[in-house]
């Protein structure tokens, strides 16, 4: 795959998982958000802010800024505590700063070039030895797409329709 090919793909899947987050996350209030759907499970403000704190990292690997400040985002850090009202960031808030992580993603992405791409990532989920920035960038879309699935039952869970 080029790295053209690779990040217009990137920049298309994106696309697709911030129509399904923005489709998803409409008409939920708070309170609605904070609701476990079950035991020991995470609720939609956690999932919604863990998406947000993996675009951090998306955008530091294309050499932007965070969009999250590092102490907001280690509460939606895999592991972390469970978030309740005395640590969650609102959900209009959550959508803004994810929004913003999409316009500097969309702009961001297609000026990586093949040597970037290809660099060394600085760690792997996965464990993968050979992890570039460009396969982590892949990994991480993919997440997101993971997590986007996850809003969408959550929405059913606390009473609301499904959008998709």
């Amino acid at each position: 795959m080029t790295p053209e090919t690779l990040t217009q793909t990137l920049v298309h899947q994106l696309g697709l998982t911030h129509w399904v987050v923005t489709k998803t996350v409409d008409g939920i209030s708070d309170d609605e958000a904070l609701r476990q759907a079950a035991p020991d499970a995470n609720n939609l403000n956690w999932v919604l802010g863990h998406i947000v704190a993996s675009r951090n990292g998306m955008i530091q690997l294309a050499g932007g800024q965070e969009v999250l400040p590092e102490d907001v985002a280690a509460n939606y850090r895999r592991h972390s505590e469970p978030i309740t009202a005395d640590n969650a960031v609102d959900v209009a808030t959550l959508m803004e700063v994810y929004n913003r992580a999409q316009e500097i993603l969309i702009e961001a992405l297609p000026a990586l070039d093949k040597k970037t791409l290809a660099t060394k990532a600085p760690g792997s989920p996965t464990k993968n030895p050979d992890e570039s920035i460009g396969s982590l960038l892949s990994l991480l879309v993919f997440h997101e797409s993971y997590h986007c699935g996850q809003l969408g039952i959550l929405r059913k869970a606390i009473g609301h329709d499904g959008v998709i």
